[in-house]
């Protein structure tokens, strides 16, 4: 017995395991926060590792460019959405890097290039206006 009472006899293994390789992302252009503007989102696939990921770093490519942006992205989320700060008009690739409580685990696979340009929408429907009903009708 500690001091304050009963101390807690249950041994708990120590498990360093890093998290496994996740699936390669997936790039897309979306809506952005603010009207008129565009979002580059990164989406991940289902990975799981025990001890659980934590967070995702993030290194955002502009393939021929020695260019790299490093980004991190909290695990729980399925996406996480580039908003400012990122040139449009331009080629990008991502990877991402899973860390759990022991470290970072190996990095995806490279995405798939994805030109960032408003015309690459994921969202198209929105993006093109609807035709306004006329305020008369002919007979």
């Amino acid at each position: 017995m500690g001091p304050f009472g009963s101390v807690c006899a249950n041994k708990r293994e120590l498990d360093l395991s890093l998290p496994s390789q996740p699936p390669a992302p997936r790039l897309s252009v979306v809506h952005g926060d603010e009207e008129g503007s565009i979002a580059l989102r990164i989406r991940w696939g289902e990975h799981r590792s025990e001890p659980p990921t934590i967070y995702y770093r993030i290194r955002l490519l502009q393939p021929g460019s020695s260019e790299v942006r490093h980004l991190s992205a909290q695990a729980g989320e399925p996406y996480h959405d580039v908003q400012k700060g990122l040139p449009k008009y331009v080629r990008y690739q991502a990877i991402v890097v899973p860390v759990n409580v022991n470290g970072a685990g190996p990095a995806s696979e490279a995405s798939e290039v994805l030109h960032f340009h408003p015309r690459e929408l994921e969202d198209r429907t929105a993006a093109v206006s609807v035709p306004r009903n006329k305020r008369w009708t002919t007979k």
